[in-house]
């Protein structure tokens, strides 16, 4: 499974966007 990959891409938009 690579989901961590998913997660890990989503985290570092979220994280993109909120700074």
């Amino acid at each position: 499974m690579r989901w961590y990959r998913y997660v890990r891409n989503l985290s570092m938009y979220y994280i993109e966007k909120d700074h």
